[in-house]
């Protein structure tokens, strides 16, 4: 999984340990905060064209979060199976996601 840059290059969202999304402070190295998927499973980190969002897939669930606070934005996307790959569209308004159960 390809760590992502946010918050103008001064925040790193990359796997830590126990299958959490770890935000790291750049500038300091410190831990900003975890984002853990709740079945201990995280599959990949794609953030918008803009860096003002990202996705964080857990096996089957996508869930968009506010890159400004960390925070979830709206209610995850359930798939039937596993969630391959997201993709941002270019404007960064549409996020496309990928799943073995074809949607």
């Amino acid at each position: 999984m390809a760590p992502v840059f946010l918050n103008g290059d001064r925040g790193l969202l990359t796997r830590g340990k126990n299958a959490r999304a770890v935000w790291i402070d750049t500038t300091t190295g410190v831990t900003v905060r975890t984002i853990g998927p709740n079945n201990n499973y995280l599959g990949w980190i794609v953030a918008s064209p803009d860096r003002a969002y990202f996705a964080v897939a857990s096996f089957s669930v996508v869930q968009l979060y506010n890159a400004a606070d960390g925070n979830p934005v709206g209610t995850a996307m359930s798939h039937g199976n596993y969630a391959f790959t997201g993709s941002f569209h270019p404007d960064g308004k549409s996020l496309l996601t990928v799943s073995a159960d074809r949607t």
